[in-house]
């Protein structure tokens, strides 16, 4: 099914890595938004390679600019709800530089890096 991006509740953007991610409070729950920069494929091949050795990660779909899906998620950060509005503002910088982004689900624990 479809993610009703349309209905985001709010976000919040967490630094880090290559770009961070953008939690997305969606209806559905809540989903991580990453922009898929210079790093995007070693992120690709760690999450395949971790599955393989049996580590619980994400998944993770990867959504091209011409996709639907990718004006939508855009748009929902454009719009959506912030508490810091800061947070709202670093995300589309962020992801304005992206021709892909890749969309997580939220697994509740620590991160590594």
């Amino acid at each position: 099914t479809a993610l009703q991006f349309g209905q985001t509740k709010g976000i919040i953007h967490l630094a880090g890595g290559s770009g961070g991610v953008t939690l997305v409070h969606l209806p559905e729950g809540v989903i991580g938004i990453k922009p898929m920069l210079m790093n995007s494929v070693s992120e690709f091949v760690a999450v395949q390679l971790a599955n393989f050795v049996g580590i619980r990660v994400a998944k993770l779909k990867v959504v091209r600019y011409g996709d639907d899906a990718f004006s939508q998620i855009k748009q929902a950060i454009k719009e959506a709800p912030a508490d810091i509005v800061e947070h709202r503002d670093i995300a589309r910088r962020t992801m304005s530089r992206a021709e892909f982004l890749g969309v997580l689900e939220f697994v509740a624990g620590c991160s590594v890096q």
